[in-house]
């Protein structure tokens, strides 16, 4: 406030000017600026305790990740050498098996030869889960490759193949797509009954706009019964009833990973009398990953 005394004729001070101004309101928002720092302050000092407790819990989670890892590499060394080991008394035994009378020496060499499998998926599993199996993508004909996966497996005499007259080009690997198809008529083989016929086709079938093939495998159930849809795909996963054959359960496994290596799927898709696992492959290597 500021005041000024008013003097009257004879020099008497009559009155006093003042002059006054509310600032209540200016106090008011200068104590709201006030508290609201301090509120910043202490939501700043919140944020960078969070941020510290973020970063020791990433730091944690790096620390584990490198430990599983190692553990990984670790487990995945020795499994190695184990079947590099084994595969040595294995091939030994396969030479002699073939000195043995026909009917023993071929129950022989078919024992030899379901544990050599079961290494190999084995060992394939493994770099399917460390990402260390990386496709090769090379012009190939899919019924070629498929045609020769069934010539040189152990079931060419069960299975009704059929195929396009045209060709099935596709650009992918080789190798994969042989495993894929060598995985599907072994089970089917396998788990159905005995001398039962297998169906093996290939299609042409587009996806999503995209060109390719499907590979068609169809069994009848044997005494494994029927896989259950919800688990087939998974690691370690056989029928309550498939003990009775040999394997390690990784056979679906490796065919699911290897297919969205390449950019495909497998799918179950049984009818009401027989078990059927259709596997989509593109002609061409998708550019941005796995085909839905």
């Amino acid at each position: 406030m500021i005041a000024f005394p008013l003097q009257g004729s004879d020099g008497r001070y009559v009155e006093l000017l003042g002059i006054s101004r509310d600032i209540h309101l200016r106090k008011q928002q200068e104590e709201e600026v006030r508290k609201a720092h301090a509120e910043t302050a202490r939501a700043n000092e919140a944020l960078r305790h969070l941020n510290e407790e973020l970063e020791r819990l990433a730091q944690r989670a790096r620390q584990q990740a490198e430990q599983e890892r190692l553990l990984r590499e670790e487990q995945e060394k020795l499994f190695a050498m184990l079947a590099h080991e084994l595969k040595t008394p294995l091939a030994t035994v396969r030479m002699v098996a073939a000195s043995i009378p026909r009917e023993n020496g071929h129950e022989i060499a078919r024992a030899v030869r379901d544990m050599n499998e079961v290494i190999e998926r084995c060992v394939h599993s493994g770099q399917l889960s460390d990402r260390r199996l990386l496709p090769r993508h090379a012009r190939h004909d899919l019924s070629a490759l498929v045609g020769l996966a069934i010539q040189s497996g152990r079931w060419p005499h069960r299975v009704d193949w059929t195929a396009p007259t045209e060709p099935t080009p596709l650009e992918s690997d080789a190798q994969m797509v042989r495993m894929i198809a060598d995985n599907l008529i072994d089970n089917a083989a396998k788990y159905s009954p005995p001398d039962s016929r297998i169906p093996v086709e290939v299609q042409a079938e587009a996806r999503n706009g995209q060109p390719g093939y499907t590979v068609r495998v169809t069994n009848l159930p044997g005494d494994a019964g029927w896989p259950d849809p919800a688990l087939v795909f998974d690691k370690y996963y056989r029928a309550p009833h498939a003990q009775r054959q040999i394997g390690a359960g990784l056979g679906l496994f490796l065919v699911a990973g290897l297919a969205r290596l390449l950019g495909g799927r497998i799918d179950y898709r049984p009818s009401d009398t027989h078990i059927r696992f259709e596997c989509w492959l593109p002609q061409q290597p998708p550019a941005a990953g796995p085909v839905a």
